[in-house]
């Protein structure tokens, strides 16, 4: 029995040495540089010590996949074994696989070596698949429009499609989004994977970004693809193929690459632009309303208007009153609540006025109005607030004349009554001694002279004052700092109550509103490129300008990734405050922008 059985194993290992060699194959010679190929070592026999060549020339998406076959002819039993891997070029050109090697029969053999000629990227429209790795691993780039009017909401989403082990993300580079105002959607904190089923394969997706998009010039405006570091799980190379027990996992890093699309932007219709049109585009509705209709003088009066909807609310200025002259009324109270959801952005802006009459009588506040144009209806829609009726009683520390007497009077009226009676004076007023005239005195002749040179200043200074309002960039220049200020503020109390996406928001607006008005360019425009370039120009220091940067950068990865978002709020908030302080010194010293 021992006899037989030692036969067999014989018989089996002479059979398995049969026809012994290493082969290399791919499924094509020819791809593009964001395709990928097959390549196949194959084997027959029993063999150790597999090596794999380097594939410097490629990213090694998946492998070494293991298989094996046995076959038995006419009672012959052959075996043979294949690893096969699953590449991506990094480059174009006529690309040479190495051979691989193997020990069979105790001799080392090799394979042969393989070209590929790999050609320039090939490119995807609207809604396809952009091959930045491969069919396995890839990100595809979706837009909600690819035509849309100035202002218009555009949607753009980024999913990862993955046939692979993935298990994370790292270094996210964003598109700049140049020419538009971006808003993102809330990034969750943990990614949920869905399936879906693409050219017959299923996948495994996963919705990394979505951003609303609000476009801020007219034409064809690109955005750039995005780029993703994208974590997968596979089996270690330098495993032992043939030890079960050896056999490892590793993580790789591959880089997917996005599709760059084209947004064409229509202009909106110079036809029916009302004369107050200020750029809201979407749906809106507008309220006003006044808390009460009957005052005492000198009691306030809140006045407050909102404007509610959908669309590029971000950039919706809130409709003005005209106050009549006799109502004293301050800088309104200003708030907002915005979200930004799947659908768009969406929310509520809202003033306070408040009101204090000082006279007493019959007052009227003429209606506002707020106009915006509808994408849905391609027209433009223009709101109407009420008129508001103010009916003032006299109170108490208003003031006592004869003008009072006329019951309704507003104050000019009241001071024309007046003129016809005048109170007795208790002090003689100035005298002057018998004999002198005042049109012989020095006062007489400097009052000569006064008109001439009081006109003469008031020509210079209302020159000066028509060329600075001509002067756009010299206006914004001179408000960039209390703009700044306004948004610190406004971070300020966000970091109040540890509302950190809200904060990072406010410094960034802040900082880009500054060097906006200071630069005299859109916000949209701003690229950090351009704003690095521009200050080098005037002189500012690099560390101030290193400064602003990690600020940016750290105010950019808290939007896109708030839930990793580092940072101390309060050291942040005073280094930004310094920051812009620093920026006004240097650009005014060098006297290029000021």
């Amino acid at each position: 029995m021992k006899s037989c059985f030692l036969l067999f194993i014989c018989f089996l290992f002479s059979t398995l040495g049969f026809s012994q060699g290493l082969s290399a194959s791919i499924n094509k010679n020819r791809v593009a540089v964001n395709e990928t190929v097959d390549v196949t070592f194959s084997f027959s026999g029993n063999g150790t010590g597999f090596q794999a060549p380097s594939f410097a020339d490629f990213n090694v998406l998946s492998g070494p996949n293991n298989s094996q076959a046995v076959q038995i002819i006419n009672g012959r039993m052959s075996q043979s074994t294949s690893y096969s891997y699953y590449l991506s070029p990094k480059k174009e050109g006529k690309l040479v696989i190495s051979p691989a090697s193997i020990t069979l029969g105790g001799k080392k053999i090799e394979s042969n070596s393989i070209t590929i000629e790999v050609t320039k990227t090939s490119t995807s429209g609207k809604g396809k698949s952009d091959q930045g790795a491969n069919d396995n691993l890839f990100v595809k780039t979706s837009v909600s429009k690819q035509k849309v009017y100035l202002g218009e909401l555009v949607t753009i989403s980024y999913k990862v499609y993955a046939r692979v082990n993935l298990v994370g993300f790292r270094n996210a580079k964003m598109p700049s989004y140049t020419g538009f105002w971006s808003e993102d959607l809330k990034s969750p904190s943990t990614y949920s994977v869905t399936k879906e089923t693409l050219n017959g394969l299923q996948y495994s997706v996963v919705e990394f970004k979505t951003t609303c998009l609000f476009p801020q010039k007219s034409g064809t405006l690109p955005v750039d693809p995005i780029e993703i570091d994208a974590i997968v799980r596979q089996q270690s190379r330098s495993a032992d193929p043939w030890n079960i027990f050896s056999m490892g996992t590793e993580d790789v890093e591959y880089k997917l690459n996005g599709t760059p699309i084209k947004i064409e932007v229509v202009p909106l219709p110079e036809k029916g632009k009302p004369s107050g049109f200020s750029g809201a585009v979407g749906q809106f509705s507008m309220n006003a309303q006044m808390n009460k209709n009957t005052v005492k003088a000198n009691d306030a009066v809140n006045l407050n208007v909102s404007v509610t909807g959908k669309g590029n609310i971000n950039l919706v200025d809130i409709p003005k009153f005209q106050i009549p002259p006799d109502i004293e009324s301050y800088d309104p109270k200003t708030a907002e609540n915005i979200t930004v959801k799947v659908g768009g952005v969406e929310g509520t802006k809202s003033a306070e006025y408040v009101l204090i009459p000082r006279h007493h009588g019959s007052y009227k506040i003429e209606p506002t109005e707020f106009s915006y144009f509808d994408p849905v209806k391609e027209g433009y829609v223009t709101l109407r607030s009420p008129e508001f009726d103010l009916e003032v009683e006299k109170g108490e520390g208003e003031s006592s004349s004869a003008g009072d007497l006329a019951s309704g009077g507003n104050r000019n009226e009241i001071a024309i009554i007046g003129n016809d009676i005048h109170y007795i004076k208790n002090t003689p007023g100035l005298l002057r001694q018998k004999g002198e005239h005042f049109y012989d005195s020095t006062a007489f002749r400097l009052g000569f002279l006064a008109p001439g040179l009081g006109f003469l200043l008031f020509l210079l200074l209302w020159k000066k004052q028509k060329k600075d309002q001509s002067d756009l960039k010299l206006v914004k220049s001179k408000k960039a700092t209390r703009m700044a200020q306004k948004r610190l503020a406004q971070a300020s109390s966000h970091m109040q109550t540890g509302n950190k996406e809200k904060f990072y928001e406010e410094i960034s607006r802040a900082l880009y509103g500054y060097l906006s008005d200071r630069l005299f360019m859109q916000v949209a425009d701003l690229s950090k490129d351009f704003i690095e370039a521009t200050l080098e120009r005037f002189d500012v220091s690099a560390s101030i300008r290193q400064e602003l940067s990690s600020i940016l950068d750290s105010c950019e990865f808290a939007r896109y990734a708030p839930t990793v978002a580092q940072g101390n709020l309060k050291q942040i908030y005073d280094q930004s405050i310094l920051l812009i302080t620093k920026l006004e010194n240097e650009i005014t010293k060098a006297g290029k922008l000021s």
